[in-house]
């Protein structure tokens, strides 16, 4: 999955994946899983040329790091949240095919409001 995409090892911390939400330029895509349930793996592949740009996404094992688990209160695999400017913007519980994640993914990505941009005197940015 490139760049777009990495499997975090368990020695990652909760802290760390705060500080990712809460620091990105881009949107977060956190994709909690559980080894030997029907992964996201390969609906994230197939969407990752696609948003590649637009957002950061981070697969992680909930076996692995109960803590990370608890922190952002999964209870089911898989989950996915989508964190803009450290704030929960959109989620998703349960395994979709591409056909059908594509398009949430999209529309989560337009709803997700700008930062105030600095070089335009503090008026929104506009996207689009």
């Amino acid at each position: 999955m490139g760049q777009a995409s990495q499997r975090l090892p368990c020695t990652d911390s909760v802290a760390a994946i705060d500080c990712l939400v809460r620091t990105s330029p881009r949107p977060v895509l956190l994709s909690f899983e559980r080894p030997g349930a029907r992964p996201w793996r390969s609906v994230l592949q197939a969407l990752a040329p696609r948003v590649a740009t637009q957002l950061v996404v981070r697969q992680l094992d909930i076996e692995a790091s109960p803590a990370l688990a608890s922190r952002f209160r999964i209870r089911v695999t898989p989950t996915l949240l989508l964190y803009w400017h450290g704030q929960l913007r959109a989620f998703l519980v349960g395994y979709l095919p591409p056909r059908v994640l594509a398009p949430w993914l999209a529309r989560a990505l337009r709803s997700a409001p700008r930062r105030r941009s600095r070089a335009s005197g503090g008026t929104p940015s506009q996207t689009g």
